[in-house]
């Protein structure tokens, strides 16, 4: 489906998945989720997969948009993964209100099921985490602290509306391969605007 969509070789699409799945260290949460086996409902755990490979899809592409060709593997963690971390530690300074009740909400949904606290809270925090790599990148470009920078990003999100847009776009039906690329691509651009309000923002200051 990347090759796909990119038009690029599955060399590249395979280096930019490593990239992601390092970067936003998902072997551990894919461990914890099939060490769940018999605890949880396997419906469960096929939704928790599920959020994994959205944002590795995601991601993924996101790597092949924006990296240099060939992609250096080492090279990309090196230089986007300390900046996720730092997102993903602040998310619950970080994040809009509507955000935090929505990831709330999933969360509670999968600890009522047997999920660990913590796994259910890295699991549900997947869906807003893909623009981490937008907010390091925007973080390099007008040399400003990744907390700072993540901090006008997710309130440009609320401001504008960006967060309430993806949500209503990923309600929308996706029978076949043709919808789910028509979904994915509107949300990829309110990901684009964002990120282009963002920087318009910053460099206004």
């Amino acid at each position: 489906e990347i090759r796909e969509k990119t038009g690029m070789p599955a060399a590249e699409v395979c280096r930019a998945y490593a990239a992601a799945r390092e970067v936003f260290g998902l072997r551990p949460i894919w461990s914890a989720i099939e060490a769940l086996d018999n605890r949880v409902p396997a419906a469960v755990q096929y939704q928790m997969l599920t959020e994994c490979g959205r944002i590795l899809e995601r991601t993924t592409t996101w790597f092949l948009s924006n990296l240099a060709h060939p992609i250096d593997i080492d090279a990309a963690i090196e230089a986007y993964a300390s900046g996720v971390h730092v997102v993903a530690d602040n998310l619950d300074q970080l994040m809009s209100k509507s955000d935090a009740r929505f990831l709330g909400e999933i969360e509670q949904g999968y600890r009522e099921q047997g999920v660990p606290a913590d796994l259910a809270h890295w699991t549900a925090c997947l869906r807003v985490l893909p623009p981490a790599l937008d907010i390091v990148r925007i973080a390099g470009q007008v040399n400003a602290d990744v907390f700072a920078v993540g901090r006008t990003y997710f309130t440009v999100g609320g401001r504008f509306g960006f967060d309430w847009l993806r949500r209503a776009a990923n309600q929308l039906p996706t029978d076949d391969a043709w919808d789910k690329l028509a979904v994915t691509a509107i949300v990829d651009d309110f990901y684009s605007h964002q990120s282009d309000v963002t920087l318009n923002v910053l460099a206004q200051n």
